[in-house]
């Protein structure tokens, strides 16, 4: 490029940089301006957010609370001998209610009752901190603090059974523990109720994302971003801050949970990246930056053609300089403002005889710099030179090629602004003050930064210029790489140091150094240590002297220390003498080694092998009570890896399967099961052992074997797992059950056939109640009413004052009676009204007979919601109303009450019948049974026949309550739509 255009584009440079200085001050001032107003509002939606979740999870958790007191109140529950109704009962609100895991209810000591598909049913609980607790009251344990509880066996992964207990008592009605009932809360279920108030879907395009912690400051959840637990949101004068994390910054709201129980304490924190938050800025971004780059060029284009302008007077002068330059061999490398200073300076020097012109000294000057240049080029050092000032003017490629350093990028700079850290750079600078002493060179090693980041050992010659006048003019720097030999000195003083801190800091192991003749000459700090011996009282002691008596007159130091010199190195296992007398079993090894005047020595390296040794027995003794255990288990013991290899078969084993241990090891489990079963065992298994459950029931209830003679048998079974070696072992329990479970499926059976004939005995008590009372009311009722006739008739043939003979008026009476009594026996076989109108026509003329008979008793019946005309099926509304009649007379005959109330809710397909009094209670109970009645028995024989559930509560204070429950649970009642 020509000289004249190289000035011209400096020139040019002047107005881009006025309008580059503008464009960046408006840039700044917009983008912090539109920053701020993003960032209120973005802190904003923040605050509105947090509120909304922390209200959300809130009443999340105080519903699940809720529902267990409103469980722990249940009659179901109350009835504690009936395991599988309260098993259904909590299967129930499980299915119901988001998030829980597990519920169980357990007996004052802990004993689990009955739980959620049986789960740790039998187990103990009494370990829980939230069950100790739930028999004084609601008890609540966190998340976090519920990692320490026992984990149900839900056979989830287990980084998913972190969860949280609430524990409920379960009282009687008069205020006493029943039992305790507990329910575990996942955490999983609980942050995705989080992540769905916070719209998961949306948190990648919005940069949302939220933690919650606990008093104590730990986190619910994993997360890398900034959840900091101290917010100093009132130095920020705003109710959010701005937090840092792996160079993104984040937008970051506190604010406390109101949580329902007491001593709980989390507090939510929300985040947003900045980034998200301040996209609408970008655009401002692009704007400004086009009108920027535009204005830019627009500028320079502008300054040029000034500058091209005003220049064209010199453009003969500098274009002749430049030919008669290029033409001696000038280099077009140079530098044009320096190539200037040189042509103005060498055309203001005097001519020193006639004809020698200033043009043939610029050439021999040029001519020469060339030559040195290429000299200093090709040198194998690297050389810079710098001015006066000591800023760096040139540098060659030796040095460019050593520190990543060239001209362009360090001219003008000093040397301790790129090439040392700070307090280097201080020393660096200070050496300079050699320059000045003769001969004024120095020579120094500093460690310097490469451009890359790195850095290396170099040694720096230093070498001063001066001018004419002798004063001071620049340097020369001649330096060389050292790291070579820097890293080797390094490396060895560090391999001297490592040894040095191994010996001192093994305060468990003695370190004792011996020379050729097995002296003593070097005893580490765990030496003194261990032995007691300071290492004044041991240095040249003999080998000998650290054995006890009894090994030295055996000759082992002697034999130790023969070893090592054959072999290099002999195991040590002996009794060390101590300096109080005592000893201990040392354990370790004796090394030769070779001195640096090739004598042999050793390097004794001992420890504390006492407790190891008897840790080793103690394994060995553990083992032997264990192996007892298994041999005389009355269950069989099988353990197999996860492929189902097996590796432990005990005596129980042998006997429950037919099949001897030594035919079974190192065979697959899959001989002892039937064919069905054997298809999907080993993925069963390693399902298993992948999901880190550690105990676990076997099959649903029972499963199925097969012994070597092909009969199958049921077990019972367990399995759990455990790391050994590294490797995962499986362990079954299995009992054979094979006769109870026979006998268990003929009491099935006969329970069946039990209640099929007292079905088809109520069936045909009602034909035979209904035949009598239709025999009762069509011949005898007939006979009765001929009688009253013929009675009436022949009392009317009488002469006056005859029929009121004593025998006449005693037959009018028991005809009467007689009349009476028929229609009550009807009354009581055929309940009126029934079959006609339906059950509640019945009832009500039962109580309205009943409240005529008994005048002291207020009768109620309470229909209130279900139609008067609302009809089941015959057999429901019969055994329902038998069942009313048979409580309603228990009440009245034995209960003393002064009310009774049936109350009736239902629908086409369900029907919840009660019968409740305010006597006695407790006697009531104890008098149901009486000759002549069905009593208790009946009621429930009746309840049974039509598919019912029939329950009974009683207590001395509040009286007694049948309840009749016919239909499906989940048909909704009429009263309840």
């Amino acid at each position: 490029m020509p000289a004249r255009l190289n000035l011209a584009l400096r020139f040019a440079a002047v107005p881009a940089l006025v309008m580059l200085a503008l464009v960046a001050t408006l840039y700044l001032a917009t983008v912090w301006l539109l920053n701020q107003k993003l960032r209120q509002d973005a802190g904003a939606e923040l605050q509105q957010l947090s509120a909304v979740l922390s209200d959300r999870l809130a009443r999340a958790l105080n519903t699940r609370i809720t529902d267990m007191e409103q469980l722990a109140r249940s009659a179901a529950l109350r009835e504690l001998g009936d395991i599988p109704a309260m098993r259904r009962e909590l299967e129930w609100v499980k299915a119901r209610a988001g998030g829980l895991i597990w519920i169980g209810i357990a007996q004052p000591d802990g004993r689990v009752l009955a739980a959620t598909q049986g789960e740790r049913e039998g187990t103990s609980v009494a370990a829980s901190p939230s069950f100790a607790a739930g028999q004084r009251g609601l008890s609540y344990i966190d998340f976090l603090a519920a990692a320490g509880s026992t984990q149900a066996q839900s056979g989830q992964p287990e980084q998913a059974l972190r969860f949280a207990e609430i524990s409920v008592p379960v009282l009687d009605k008069g205020g006493r523990l029943l039992a305790v009932l507990t329910a575990q809360l996942s955490a999983v279920w609980f942050l995705d109720l989080g992540d769905r108030t916070v719209n998961a879907a949306a948190q990648p395009l919005q940069g949302w994302s939220w933690q919650l912690f606990d008093s104590r400051g730990a986190a619910l959840k994993a997360s890398a971003l900034p959840f900091s637990r101290t917010l100093d949101a009132a130095a920020q004068k705003q109710p959010w801050v701005i937090a840092s994390e792996n160079r993104r910054q984040y937008l970051v709201f506190g604010q406390p949970v109101p949580l329902p129980t007491a001593g709980i304490e989390w507090e939510l924190r929300i985040a947003q990246d900045l980034a998200f938050a301040t996209a609408p800025s970008r655009l401002i971004d692009r704007t400004l930056g086009a009108f920027a780059i535009a204005a830019l060029i627009l500028f320079a284009m502008l300054g040029y053609l000034a500058a091209r302008r005003a220049g064209r007077p010199f453009d003969r002068l500098v274009d002749a300089a430049n030919r008669r330059f290029e033409a001696a061999g000038g280099s077009r490398a140079m530098p044009y403002a320096h190539y200037l200073d040189a042509l103005g300076e060498e055309l203001s020097v005097d001519q020193q005889g006639p004809g020698r012109r200033a043009d043939d000294l610029l050439l021999r000057l040029a001519s020469g710099n060339q030559l040195l240049q290429r000299v200093i080029e090709n040198l194998p050092m690297g050389v810079a030179v710098s001015d006066a000032a000591f800023r760096v003017q040139y540098v060659n490629g030796s040095y460019s090629r050593l520190l990543g350093w060239t001209s362009e990028d360090v001219r003008g700079r000093r040397t301790a602004e790129f090439l040392f850290e700070p307090p280097a750079g201080v020393e660096f600078v200070r050496q300079f003050d050699h320059l000045a002493d003769p001969p004024g060179e120095f020579v120094a090693r500093f460690d310097a930064l490469r451009r890359d980041g790195g850095s290396l050992a170099i040694q720096w010659h230093m070498v001063p210029l001066f001018d004419r006048q002798n004063r001071f003019d620049g340097l020369i720097a001649v330096i060389q790489d050292i790291s070579g030999e820097a890293s080797a000195r390094n490396q060895a003083n560090l391999q001297s140091r490592r040894l040095s801190v191994f010996a001192e800091a093994a305060v468990n192991y003695a370190l004792v150094m011996l020379d050729a003749e097995a002296s003593i000459v070097a005893w580490s700090r765990g030496a003194q240590l261990l032995t007691s011996h300071p290492a004044g009282t041991m240095l040249g002691r003999p080998f000998a002297s650290l054995f006890a008596a009894d090994l030295v007159t055996a000759g082992l130091p002697g034999a130790l220390l023969a070893e090592a010199r054959q072999a290099g190195q002999a195991a040590v296992e002996a009794s060390i003498v101590k300096a109080d007398g005592t000893h201990f079993i040392g354990v370790g090894r004796l090394y030769g080694h070779l001195e640096s005047t090739q004598e042999t020595g050793f390097v004794l390296i001992l420890n504390d092998g006492t407790q190891a040794r008897q840790a080793a027995k103690e394994l060995s003794e553990s083992e032997s009570r264990l192996s007892a255990v298994i041999a005389s288990a009355s269950d069989a013991i099988v353990s197999t890896d996860v492929k189902g290899q097996v590796m432990l078969f005990n005596p129980a084993a042998e006997r429950i399967f037919q099949v001897p241990a030594a035919e079974m090891l190192g065979r697959s489990l899959d001989r002892l099961l039937p064919a069905a079963a054997r298809r999907g065992h080993k993925g069963q298994l390693r399902d298993f052992a992948d999901s880190k459950v550690s105990r676990r029931a076997m099959g649903v209830g029972k499963i199925e074997g097969i012994r070597a003679d092909g009969e199958r048998i049921e077990l019972e079974a367990s399995i759990s797992q455990t790391e050994v070696a590294g490797s995962t072992v499986l362990t079954a329990i299995l009992r054979d059950v094979t006769e109870r479970a026979r006998a268990d499926r003929a009491l099935v059976n006969y329970q069946v056939q039990l209640a099929g004939l007292s079905k088809r005995l109520l069936v045909q008590e009602k034909e035979t109640t209904q035949r009598l009372a239709q025999a009762l009311h069509d011949d005898l009722g007939q006979t009765l009413a001929a009688l009253r006739l013929i009675y009436d008739a022949g009392v009317r043939k009488l002469p006056d004052g005859d029929g009121d003979m004593p025998w006449i008026r005693r037959l009018d009476g028991m005809i009467t009676d007689a009349n009476k009594q028929v229609r009550r026996v009807l009354m009581e076989l055929r309940p009126p009204l029934l079959d006609d109108l339906g059950l509640y026509a019945a009832i009500d003329n039962e109580l309205k007979q009943q409240a005529a008979a008994h005048e002291g008793i207020d009768f109620r019946l309470d229909w209130e919601g279900v139609p008067i005309d609302l009809r089941w099926l015959g057999d429901v509304e019969h055994g329902a109303f038998m069942i009313a009649r048979e409580a309603i007379n228990n009440a009245i005959h034995h209960a003393r009450p002064g009310s009774v109330t049936v109350t009736m809710r239902g629908s086409h397909g369900r029907l919840n019948l009660s019968v409740r009094d305010d006597g006695r209670g407790e006697v009531n109970i104890q008098s149901i049974v009486r000759p002549g009645h069905l009593g208790l028995v009946g009621m429930r024989e009746r309840a049974l026949a039509i598919g019912a559930v029939l329950e009974i509560e009683s207590s001395a204070s509040t009286g007694t309550t049948v309840f009749l429950k016919w239909g499906a649970e989940d048909e909704p009642l009429v009263s309840d739509r």
